[in-house]
C-alpha cells in the first residue's frame, strides 16, 4: 500500500472515530435531556400528589371543626397537628383570625402599640403611623409625617387608599419595610370579617396587649372599632369567625413538600356548615 493510500485510510478511519464520537455525544445529549424530562415530570407528579394531600388534610380539618361533640372538636390554637395521609406526612394547623391584629380596623393608638412592640420607636414609630394611616385612608391628604401617591411614585408604587388587601402590603408601605413586616405578619390579619370584635381567647401575647390599648374617637375607616370580647368556652361561639386551615403537607422525610391555605366561617347551618372565604 502507497504512503498516498495509507494516508487516505488514516484520514478515513479519523472521519469515522469523530462521527462516532458526535453521534455518541448527541446520543448522551438526548439522554441526559430525556433524564432532565423525567426529573421534572417526577417533580410535577409529586407536587401534584402533594396538593391533592393537602387537600385531604384541609377536608380533614373542617371535618374535625364540624364534630358535633365539643370534646372531639379539633383545637383552634394555631399549633401544628400531625397525621399521616397514605404516604405523606401532614402538618395542620387551625388559627382563629379574630384573635390577630385586625390590620384594617386599628385606630392609630393600636398603629403605635404595634410598631412599638415590633421595634420602632420615636419619629421613626411615627412615620410608620402616619404612613400607614395614609395608606389605608381614601384620601390624598397626607399626615405630618406620613406618606401618600407622590411619596410612592418614582417605586413603582401605588398606595392602596382603602383597604389593606393582603398582610404582606405591610413591607410596601413608608417606615415599615420588609424587616418590620416579616414580625407582624404572624400576629396580624386582613381576614378579620365584616363585623365582630377582636377575641383574645386564641390571640398572641402580644396581640392582646396591643388591642387592650382601645381609643373610641381615632379614626378607624368606617367608624368601626374593635373590642375585646368576654372569653366564652362554648366552641359555637365561633360560627361568623373567619378561620383559617393551614396545612403542609411533605413526603419522603421533607424531599418534597406544599402548603396550603384555607380561610372559612362556620355557618352552624347543617346543609351548608361553612363558608369558604378565601385561600391559597
Amino acid at each position: 500500500m502507497t504512503a498516498q493510500r495509507r494516508g487516505e485510510c488514516g484520514y478515513a478511519l479519523l472521519a469515522a472515530v469523530a462521527s462516532i464520537a458526535l453521534l455518541a455525544s448527541l446520543a448522551l445529549m438526548m439522554l441526559l435531556a430525556s433524564r432532565g424530562t423525567i426529573v421534572m415530570a417526577a417533580a410535577e407528579t409529586d407536587q401534584a400528589r402533594l396538593r391533592a394531600a393537602a387537600d385531604g388534610g384541609i377536608a380533614l380539618a373542617l371535618q374535625g371543626l364540624l364534630q358535633p361533640d365539643l370534646r372531639q372538636r379539633w383545637a383552634i390554637d394555631g399549633k401544628p397537628r400531625g397525621v399521616r395521609f397514605g404516604d405523606y406526612d401532614l402538618a395542620i394547623a387551625i388559627v382563629d383570625e379574630r384573635g390577630k391584629l385586625p390590620l384594617n380596623r386599628l385606630n392609630r393608638d393600636q398603629s403605635a402599640a404595634m410598631f412599638s412592640a415590633f421595634g420602632l420607636t420615636g419619629v421613626d414609630r411615627d412615620i410608620a403611623v402616619d404612613s400607614f394611616l395614609d395608606w389605608r385612608d381614601q384620601d390624598d391628604d397626607t399626615n405630618p409625617q406620613g406618606a401618600e401617591i407622590d411619596y410612592y411614585a418614582d417605586k413603582g408604587i401605588a398606595p392602596r387608599n382603602g383597604p389593606l388587601r393582603s398582610v404582606g402590603e405591610l413591607a410596601l408601605i413608608r417606615g415599615v419595610g420588609p424587616a418590620v413586616a416579616a414580625r407582624i405578619i404572624p400576629v396580624a390579619t386582613v381576614d378579620f370579617g365584616p363585623k365582630g370584635d377582636f377575641d383574645p381567647r386564641f390571640a398572641s401575647a402580644v396581640a392582646r396587649r396591643i388591642m387592650a390599648d382601645q381609643d373610641d374617637e381615632a379614626d378607624v375607616p368606617n367608624g368601626v372599632t374593635p373590642r375585646i370580647s368576654a372569653p366564652v368556652g362554648d366552641r359555637d361561639s365561633l360560627i361568623d369567625h373567619p378561620l383559617t386551615i393551614i396545612v403542609e403537607a411533605s413526603i419522603d422525610g421533607g424531599r418534597a413538600r406544599t402548603r396550603r391555605r384555607l380561610t372559612v366561617s362556620l355557618t352552624g347551618i347543617d346543609e351548608r356548615p361553612y363558608l369558604v372565604l378565601g385561600g391559597e
